[in-house]
């Protein structure tokens, strides 16, 4: 199970990073897009505030990607948990979609499954702790 569940996850970082990485290639791109998706006129004098948290989401985004595969990774090769990572993620992961949820908004492309979906992956990274806790804290 804990193998079955590190190569989910890694899956999960592999699409993390390249979601990440589309975000700060195109970071220029992205920007205009949401400042033309809000229909604010006076957002487009925050492209500079736009910019910046635009690059901040796909930091996060690329830096749980890659932690994701290289922890999931190493716990299906493992079949062991490691807690200090796993607490460090879930945070990681729980900012990286509290940015992506007002992304997402601007654009007009939030939904119920966005909330559903950032439900379920927070949730996933808690269990991975939660059990790496339990696994180190009442192991016989």
């Amino acid at each position: 199970m804990k193998r079955a569940l590190g190569v989910v996850l890694a899956i999960l970082g592999v699409d993390f990073a390249r979601r990440g990485a589309t975000i700060l290639f195109n970071l220029s791109d992205v920007t205009t897009r949401w400042i033309v998706a809000s229909r604010d006129p006076d957002f487009r004098l925050d492209y500079g505030m736009f910019y910046f948290w635009g690059g901040v989401l796909s930091i996060l985004l690329i830096a749980l990607g890659v932690s994701t595969v290289l922890w999931g990774g190493g716990a299906a090769v493992r079949a062991k948990w490691s807690r200090r990572g796993w607490v460090g993620l879930t945070l990681l992961a729980i900012a990286a979609h509290l940015l992506l949820i007002p992304a997402k908004l601007f654009v007009g492309t939030l939904t119920l499954w966005t909330f559903v979906w950032f439900a379920t992956v927070c949730a996933m990274y808690g269990a991975v702790w939660l059990e790496s806790s339990w696994e180190r804290d009442f192991a016989c």
